[in-house]
């Protein structure tokens, strides 16, 4: 079983893969990090909802996300805490 992780923005920009987990979601947490530092829109409350969601990303907090890989099939919809 081949899973890798990547992450993404939604400007397309990716890290990966990464063949353990922690390691994309160290990536991901840097990159919100980055955004924060660098002068995103959030009001500490970005899954509130009716609270105008994610104002610094539309999908995801910061637009960042982990994509999961697992045999070249997308399965980041999956529980991938299993991996």
């Amino acid at each position: 079983m081949a899973v890798i992780f990547m992450v993404w923005n939604e400007s397309g920009e990716i890290s990966g893969p990464h063949r353990k987990r922690e390691i994309a979601e160290r990536r991901a947490e840097m990159a919100a990090r980055d955004c924060e530092q660098n002068g995103c829109e959030t009001d500490g409350q970005e899954n509130t909802p009716g609270r105008g969601d994610f104002k610094c990303g539309v999908m995801s907090p910061h637009g960042i996300h982990i994509q999961v890989i697992e045999n070249g099939e997308d399965v980041t919809a999956h529980d991938y805490g299993q991996y």
